[in-house]
């Protein structure tokens, strides 16, 4: 048994923290849906340059005073200045200043995760709408993860990996895996 008391004021924080995270579950709904009506998919073959400009923009309304006026003046003229985030912290957990790059990165990260959750959006969309649920097979999971494992085993560097490790052992390994559950590993464009 514990002696920590919950504090209403506690308890009210988690409360509104739920609040936001449904809200924003309903909000990422509805510009998926958005997106889709609109025939974007947060990429250049889809956005011209001035939309995507537009967007860009958008995104670092959500950043700190400081740190959108860095992003304007670009990469030469911030000459290296750090801006703080909302929490006050002027480099992240790796030590690296927040600088022009931190916040540029951080705004193609986003739109990266917009794209991002629209495919995941969209294949659950169509799981639901061909007679399943939004949760994968246990075939879609094995396929998406070994094509990624495969790719990652095919992208490593093999002078870091153990001396044992057998690349080539390894793939024919994962090929005979996708063949027995019934799809085709693909390789990924570099």
């Amino acid at each position: 048994m514990s002696n920590i008391v919950l504090t209403s004021e506690f308890l009210g924080s988690i409360k509104v923290h739920g609040a936001a995270t449904t809200k924003a579950l309903k909000s990422c709904t509805a510009i998926y849906q958005q997106a889709i009506a609109l025939g974007i998919d947060f990429t250049k073959e889809t956005m011209s340059p001035e939309q995507l400009a537009e967007l860009k923009g958008t995104i670092m309304l959500r950043f700190p005073t400081e740190a959108r006026a860095l992003l304007k003046l670009g990469a030469a003229k911030s000459d290296g200045k750090i801006a703080a985030d909302h929490d006050g912290t002027r480099f992240n957990s790796q030590g690296r200043a927040k600088n022009w790059n931190f916040w540029n990165s951080k705004v193609t990260r986003i739109i990266k995760d917009y794209k991002d959750g629209l495919e995941q959006f969209q294949r659950k969309e169509a799981r639901v709408a061909s007679g399943g649920n939004q949760t994968r097979t246990l075939p879609e999971r094995l396929n998406e993860e070994l094509n990624a494992l495969y790719n990652a085993v095919i992208g490593a560097d093999t002078d870091k990996l153990p001396d044992n490790f057998e690349v080539d052992t390894v793939l024919q390994n994962f090929q005979a895996l996708a063949k027995a559950a019934g799809f085709t590993l693909v390789r990924k464009a570099k």
